[in-house]
């Protein structure tokens, strides 16, 4: 279990107007930082199977070391919270 984070204040920022744009191969990530958080709005589209799949709304858990692909035609936005400030970190 992760340890818990002080929040101190009431803010908010949008995905739309990220501190920071990652484009790794395919893919797309938002970074936007709020007091003691990084989160990542990821967009994806790629073509390819899937060993566990998603739907709209589920939240999930991903450990390191995994590939990842969409199925179908639908674009994939995901948020990352865990992990955000060194996902597609060039």
């Amino acid at each position: 279990m992760a340890t818990p984070v002080a929040v101190t204040k009431l803010e908010s920022k949008s995905h739309d107007r990220p501190d920071e744009t990652r484009t790794p191969a395919k893919s797309r990530v938002e970074i936007v930082r709020l007091e003691g958080f990084t989160m990542g709005r990821l967009t994806v589209q790629l073509k390819a199977g899937a060993k566990k799949t998603f739907s709209a709304g589920d939240s999930y858990t991903i450990p390191p070391g995994h590939d990842a692909w969409v199925e179908g035609n639908e674009r994939f936005v995901g948020i990352e919270v865990t992990s955000a400030e060194q996902y597609a970190k060039a």
